[in-house]
């Protein structure tokens, strides 16, 4: 199976890109909010591993050809704000 790349999406504000191993500490600090997962059915994030553990999901439902997550960062950082 040949594997695409990765879309890009830009706004005049945002970037919608591939989560990275990287980018484990910007998603914890929002999955970390207990106002950010109130709706998504997830506690908490507690630690980089479960930063880590999503974003090997993120990358297994790609793989399997299930689904497909961006994560969203502000021209001005790299920072992921969201997903």
């Amino acid at each position: 199976m040949t594997t695409l790349a990765f879309p890009v999406l830009t706004t005049t504000r945002l970037t919608l890109r591939e989560v990275t191993p990287l980018d484990a500490p910007s998603l914890l600090t929002y999955l970390a909010d207990e106002r950010v997962v109130a709706q998504m059915g997830l506690d908490p994030f507690q630690t980089e591993a479960d930063a880590l553990d999503e974003i090997n999901w993120y990358h297994s439902i790609r793989t399997e050809q299930t689904g497909l997550r961006w994560g969203i960062t502000e021209h001005a950082t790299p920072d992921i704000i969201g997903s």
